[in-house]
């Protein structure tokens, strides 16, 4: 009997990595470091990435910038094909303004007119003043986003 329950506890628990394992290919943890996306997430915040997948407007990604050598978590504002224009302290995706409740504060808008180009991203943190994106690094390449958030 004991033999029976050694067993069934050892398969169990193998069963408990394999289901791990298979989970932690569509899913991941990550924390939050900085500031950028205050007020949404602040530093220290667990979040759960659902791995793969193309981000949509509005997503919050998370990237491995090949330009900053690290990982990010930025707002996805616009997808390729996408027109920008910003203009008039108003961000414009295609012609429509961009409602932006999210954001933390009122930040300075640079004239500037872009077509995202196919397979990229353009990416912006919710505290605009003090965040470190596509205004700076540019547009971010599908391959480079390992994921969006889906908690919370």
């Amino acid at each position: 009997m004991k033999t029976i329950r050694k067993y069934a506890v050892i398969i169990n628990i193998g069963l408990a990595i394999l289901a791990a394992l298979w989970l932690s290919q569509y899913y991941r943890l990550a924390v939050v470091s900085g500031k950028s996306m205050e007020p949404s997430l602040s530093q220290g915040d667990l979040v759960v990435v659902r791995m793969g997948g193309l981000p949509q407007r509005g997503d919050i990604a998370v990237i491995d910038s090949e330009v900053l050598h690290r990982r990010i978590i930025k707002r996805v504002v616009a997808v390729g094909g996408d027109t920008v224009i910003i203009s008039d302290g108003e961000l414009r995706i295609n012609g429509e303004i961009l409602e932006e409740e999210y954001i933390k504060e009122p930040y300075e808008h640079i004239s500037d007119f872009f077509l995202v180009p196919p397979q990229c991203v353009y990416v912006l943190g919710d505290n605009r003043n003090f965040s470190r994106d596509s205004r700076m690094i540019g547009f971010i390449p599908i391959e480079e986003v390992t994921g969006v958030l889906i908690y919370p």
